[in-house]
């Protein structure tokens, strides 16, 4: 209050002081959001040498508009690399409030890491075009992934490459609590990082799942 009234007696309009103030608030803003993530990092990797099944947290999740795009992956370095690309162009085309959460799924059925069909991309609404040209070769459109009623989740600190083990955990669950896989994995960045640095990296290991049928309910179906 004492350096806006210094302001007024200096004869500063009061919309140059709003805008200030603005600024000012944003830019704090920014560095308690910096300070939140890096709580969480130093906090997660307490945590995960010691996380189990019980960590475990299934989500049900409302249909999602999807901006996304499709890339074969030679391998799990390929795939990085070009998330890690679509990371560095994204900001130059869209609004700061939707780069919030970065998306990688599987496009397979099953659990492989080498010549891989993966989806990249972000949550939109419907304010973002259906399809945008990122101008190095690749166009981004949308989607609507469906509702998952059952999305089994676990957070994982560090880099994707060491993933496999959080997805353990998840499949050890899965078993224990009579649960079947029912959709693609997928790896969700729980904010965008600035590299893939193993130290900027916190995301959530995520399968959808649907409980398994009793044998009877089975055979029953079956005949």
């Amino acid at each position: 209050l004492e350096q806006i009234a210094q302001l007024l007696d200096e004869g500063i309009e009061n919309d140059d002081i709003q805008t200030m103030l603005v600024k000012q608030k944003s830019e704090l803003e920014s560095r308690i959001l910096e300070d939140l993530q890096r709580l969480r990092r130093v906090e997660m990797r307490i945590k995960s040498p010691e996380m189990g099944i019980e960590d475990v947290v299934v989500k049900n999740m409302p249909p999602q508009k999807f901006l996304s795009v499709d890339h074969f992956c030679l391998n799990a370095e390929d795939g990085m690399a070009f998330a890690l690309q679509l990371i560095q162009e994204l900001p130059k085309h869209m609004p700061q409030r939707y780069l919030q959460q970065f998306v990688v799924m599987s496009n397979n059925d099953d659990f492989i890491a080498e010549k891989v069909d993966l989806i990249f991309g972000i949550f939109v609404d419907d304010q973002v075009p259906d399809e945008i040209n990122m101008g190095s070769g690749f166009t981004l459109t949308t989607t609507v992934l469906p509702a998952i009623n059952h999305l089994a989740t676990i957070a994982h600190v560090g880099s994707p490459l060491s993933a496999h083990q959080s997805y353990g955990v998840l499949a050890r669950w899965i078993e224990a609590n009579h649960y079947v896989c029912a959709g693609n994995p997928r790896d969700t960045f729980l904010h965008i990082p600035k590299s893939m640095n193993e130290d900027d990296i916190i995301m959530e290991v995520q399968i959808p799942v649907k409980p398994q049928l009793p044998d009877t309910f089975r055979t029953e179906s079956s005949s």
